[in-house]
């Protein structure tokens, strides 16, 4: 008889650790799983339908969409460095006050020249200092490309179809 009694209370509690671990299972999708396990161990199938009601107890992840704290900085499913919401934004949104910084360089027949900024090359070839056998290059590219590629003036018909166009 008493060995009865002690079978039925390591069945109950081996039933009832199962049910723990299928809580902490359902607990784990919402960032939960002590909390998940504590109920199915004392509640079972009952614990399980409050835990998946449960909400969820941190960020997702955005490669694995694991839930992991809200203080996590890499997540510990895949180890993905998480960024704050607000420090990204800032880094992509670049300030409008800043001036664009010069990275152009011009070689023409008097030697080379710069850096420049886009403004101030497009600003330079409508002053006449620019001319079309000029090349530039930006900082640190050794490709050296024609002016007019870069600025891409407006395109001017020669002074004779010009003057052919006049007098037609």
């Amino acid at each position: 008889m008493e060995g009865e009694f002690i079978l039925k209370i390591v069945a109950v509690f081996f039933i009832a650790c199962i049910s723990g671990g299928i809580g902490s299972l359902i607990g784990g999708y919402r960032g939960r799983e002590n909390a998940g396990m504590g109920f199915g161990f004392f509640l079972g199938p009952i614990g399980w339908i409050i835990t998946g009601l449960l909400p969820e107890d941190g960020k997702r992840c955005p490669e694995c969409l694991g839930v992991v704290p809200p203080k996590a900085r890499r997540c510990r499913h895949c180890g993905e460095l998480l960024q704050p919401a607000k420090r990204a934004e800032v880094i992509e949104q670049p300030s409008s006050t800043t001036e664009p910084q010069p990275t152009w360089f011009v070689a023409h027949v008097d030697g080379d020249e710069g850096p420049f900024t886009l403004e101030q090359l497009k600003a330079q070839w409508h002053a006449g200092k620019l001319n079309s056998d000029d090349v530039c290059a930006e900082k640190g590219d050794s490709d050296w490309k024609p002016v007019t590629e870069v600025i891409k003036p407006p395109v001017s018909k020669p002074a004779s179809v010009r003057a052919i166009g006049r007098d037609a």
